[in-house]
């Protein structure tokens, strides 16, 4: 019978070894298996003889952390994740971003500990299961870019994440349209009434009607169709 190595209290590199606990032992294993307290301040569970070998040095903590230096230190700055921690600045912080009316515009900022600390948030984007081809996404659209609030998903969750569009059918109408609803005019010389919108600078309606109702429900469909989204 192999005599039980007693480690309670004895520290290895993050871990300290509090009691031994066998209930995450595999069922055919034979070795001793520990109760842990981290540094960081979580608890695991480990193998002792893994331990006192130096094959585990932490709860976890220890690897995520050496992976977000590995990353920073060779060309962080050319990398995905940064450009996603830019261009979540410049959404949030910068007036002159196309894209700000729909972030920082609305009060959307970005929590102290990111906007102040980008090692902050590659660490948090590491271990919280960022990847290549995955965005990062607000659970709550109205919220604020902070770990609580914030996941990595795939461009289908986001969309299906993103905040309606208030309809544009009565608002920002031109000075010079005359029937007093946006994209809707009359064409004198055809006596008809014409339904007419533009998106991303092209034009992606323009049909003629007979009456003016059909041609507001046309320009509602179409409205529903691009502006359904931010």
């Amino acid at each position: 019978m192999v005599k039980m190595i007693d480690i309670t209290g004895q520290r290895f590199g993050r871990l300290v070894a509090i009691k031994m606990d066998n209930s995450r032992r595999p069922s055919k294993s034979t070795r001793a298996y520990w109760l842990f307290q981290c540094d960081c301040g979580k608890e695991t569970i480990a193998s002792g003889a893994d331990v006192r070998a130096g094959k585990i040095k932490s709860c976890g903590c220890l690897h995520d952390e050496m992976a977000s230096k590995r990353l920073y230190k060779h060309g962080m700055s050319s990398t995905k994740l940064c450009y996603v921690y830019e261009s979540m600045k410049q959404r949030c912080l910068n007036s002159h971003c196309k894209d700000y009316k729909n972030y920082g515009g609305r009060g959307i900022t970005i929590c102290s500990d990111w906007k102040n600390n980008s090692r902050s948030f590659f660490n948090w984007a590491i271990t919280n299961g960022y990847s290549d081809g995955l965005s990062i996404d607000r659970i709550n659209v109205n919220g604020n870019y902070e770990p609580t609030n914030c996941r990595w998903t795939t461009a289908k969750v986001q969309a299906n994440n993103r905040r309606p569009r208030k309809c544009y059918i009565s608002k920002n109408i031109r000075s010079d349209n005359k029937s007093g609803i946006r994209g809707i005019s009359f064409d004198k010389s055809k006596n008809k009434w014409v339904a007419s919108m533009r998106f991303n600078h092209q034009q992606v309606l323009r049909r003629t009607f007979d009456t003016k109702q059909e041609a507001v429900q046309e320009r509602q469909r179409f409205e529903k169709k691009y502006l359904a989204y931010v």
